[in-house]
């Protein structure tokens, strides 16, 4: 009996180490750009058809708002999958979802063990279904280890948003412990002991029956050492071909067939038009974007004005309106507007996109890009910045007549006006470009300079309007941008010669990106 029981606490003393105290550990998708691929950012996990969006970039935050924070990770192609690089117990996040939404857990052999499903069949929140509320945690646990996670909803992705997701560390089968690896020699050492002093009945002498029951008895416990080994061992290793192809789902007879989308287009977003063109170094300007959209399921308030570095990272400079106020012209005529002063330090090119939400849709639409240029130029001398003109939005320009214009913005006589712009670069070639802008005019004569670096072409031409105008118009192809320089004053000013001097000071003063 004595032996029994010492039998049973040194199996007791077996099996202890594979207890565990569970941790939760808790991702939030925050720290990464718009647009990042998740594969293996997170330790311990790896990613497939994971992308994470940001809320007024990518994200359509008015059906899919984060949880907390400002970025999600979404299905990015097809289901989402989750591999754990150790076995846990639970998993779970909570979810905004277009379609009905099924999450299933697997084992180490690829074994579903557990699923669940979202209990609307859609919760965003402007179209979701009546009771429905964004963010529905769901949860699937196995007690014997989960080794990996899908997430199926639209099998082409773009159908959920997952926000905090958590998991809990631990599933009763760790890392043997120092006194595991040592118990056998413990045990043969016992089952192989002489009689103690301290005994209070003399053990019979150690005969070949004895020891045979001896041997089978401490067999039995290292076959049981065997077993928990084995039950460790698939609890850490992964078998070859995870994560599991998607499982078929029960989702809803109405939900797509395809995948989740939308009727917005990427051309539902039209290019932002940006005025000026191009704007001083350092100089605080105010510029005017518009962009036209005209799908009647676009929401009025999310049209935002995006900033793209070099790095291709936007950041969010505004948010245009179609509501007639804070620059917008007219009130529900598709045209959303904004007007902002911007200042840069540094001659550049900047890029400008307009991102718009749309119901029912999870990523935002976001237009072509747009060049705005940050130039650097010096009015020659007895000539002046027209303030005025870039507090209206205008182009640089510089006079020497203190913008005293005759009616219609005409240059008066004795008076010279100099003006820089830029659009985007035209179609080849640029002749036929020039051709259209200058129709109507008398072309005296064309000319090649090169101005800050740049190979440009010259054109001299003659308009009248009542008063013959002598002009010089300069084109600069640079990147993708075209910049325009204009010089313009009364045809047979006897200040001519100087007009063309101060002209040639000025764009010997111009510096291009």
């Amino acid at each position: 009996m004595p032996r029994l029981c010492t039998t049973v606490f040194l199996a007791t003393l077996l099996f202890a180490p594979f207890s565990l105290t569970a941790g939760q550990i808790v991702i939030d998708f925050e720290g990464f750009p718009d647009s990042t691929v998740l594969t293996s950012q997170y330790a311990g996990l790896t990613f497939t058809n994971a992308i994470i969006l940001t809320a007024g970039i990518s994200l359509n935050e008015f059906e899919f708002p984060p949880h907390s924070g400002v970025n999600v990770a979404s299905d990015n192609g097809g289901p989402m999958s989750i591999d754990f690089a150790s076995s846990v117990s639970s998993f779970g996040g909570y979810f905004t979802y277009g379609i009905p939404l099924t999450l299933d857990a697997f084992d180490v052999t690829n074994t579903l063990v557990a699923s669940v499903t979202s209990i609307f069949s859609n919760n965003e929140a402007l179209s979701g279904d009546p009771g429905s509320s964004p963010n529905e945690f769901i949860q699937v646990s196995f007690p014997g280890g989960i080794s990996g996670i899908t997430i199926t909803a639209g099998q082409l992705g773009s159908s959920f948003a997952l926000d905090d997701a958590v998991y809990t560390i631990g599933t009763g089968t760790p890392e043997p412990s120092t006194f595991l690896l040592s118990l056998p020699l413990f045990l043969i050492l016992y089952w192989l002991r002489g009689p103690s002093p301290n005994d209070q009945h003399k053990k019979p002498p150690i005969t070949l029956p004895t020891m045979k029951k001896s041997f089978t008895s401490l067999g039995t416990l290292i076959l049981l050492m065997g077993v928990g080994a084995a039950l460790l061992y698939a609890g850490q290793h992964k078998p070859a071909g995870w994560p599991p192809a998607p499982q078929p789902t029960t989702n809803s007879p109405s939900a797509p067939a395809r995948g989740y989308s939308s009727s917005a287009s990427p051309s539902a977003v039209g290019a932002p038009i940006i005025t000026p063109g191009a704007m001083l170094v350092n100089t605080v300007t105010p510029i005017t974007v518009t962009s036209k959209i005209t799908d009647p399921t676009v929401i009025s308030t999310s049209v935002n004005l995006l900033q793209v570095n070099v790095s291709g990272n936007p950041t969010i400079l505004g948010q245009l309106h179609d509501d007639g106020k804070n620059g917008d012209q007219v009130a529900g005529d598709g045209v959303f507007t904004i007007v902002l002063n911007l200042k840069r330090t540094t001659i550049a090119q900047v890029t400008l996109q307009v991102s718009a939400a749309f119901n029912g849709q999870i990523r935002r639409v976001v237009s072509v890009s747009s060049p705005l240029g940050v130039i650097a130029a010096s009015a020659p001398p007895g000539f002046q910045v027209n303030a005025d003109l870039l507090a209206a939005s205008g182009p640089v320009s510089v006079n020497n007549f203190a913008n005293q214009y005759q009616h219609g913005g005409l240059v008066p006589p004795g008076g010279a006006d100099m003006d820089i712009t830029s659009i985007p670069v035209p179609p080849p070639p640029l002749s036929n470009f020039i051709a259209y802008e200058l129709q109507g005019a008398t072309i005296t004569s064309t000319s090649a300079i090169t101005v800050s670096g740049i190979s440009c072409t010259e054109e001299f031409y003659t308009e009248s309007y009542g008063t013959t105008y002598s002009n010089i118009a300069v084109y600069c192809p640079a990147t993708t941008m075209l910049y325009k320089a204009y010089l313009s004053y009364h045809a047979g000013d006897p200040s001519e010669s100087r007009f063309l001097t101060a002209f040639q000071t000025f764009l010997n003063s111009v510096q291009f990106p």
